[in-house]
């Protein structure tokens, strides 16, 4: 979890895929006949998020303390920072821990 705006958020993964999931399918494979199972993501949504979690990460940097927790350097509000949180927020990307 990390803290923003007094908040504990967290990724969901599984958010990510389905976001990103195109379809998945079966296809047999040429040279054992074997079926497998494909999984085709949307390359698009799926560096977009990338590029929002990567700017929300760098509005962050390591401290060393004693808890070894990432600490907030100062409250984030770039224009850049809050579109890549809101975009996460609003396809549930980032969500509050209740």
């Amino acid at each position: 979890m990390f803290e923003i705006f007094d908040k504990d958020y967290y990724i969901d993964i599984d958010a990510i895929n389905d976001k990103c999931k195109i379809e998945s399918h079966q296809i047999i494979n040429d040279k054992t006949n074997e079926e497998q199972s494909v999984l085709e993501i949307n390359v698009f949504k799926y560096e977009i998020i990338k590029m929002c979690i990567d700017r929300i990460f760098s509005e962050y940097e390591e401290e060393s303390d004693e808890n070894d927790k990432l600490l907030h350097k100062e409250i984030p509000t770039s224009t850049s920072f809050n579109l890549a949180f809101n975009t996460l927020i609003k396809n549930e990307i980032i969500k509050e821990d209740e």
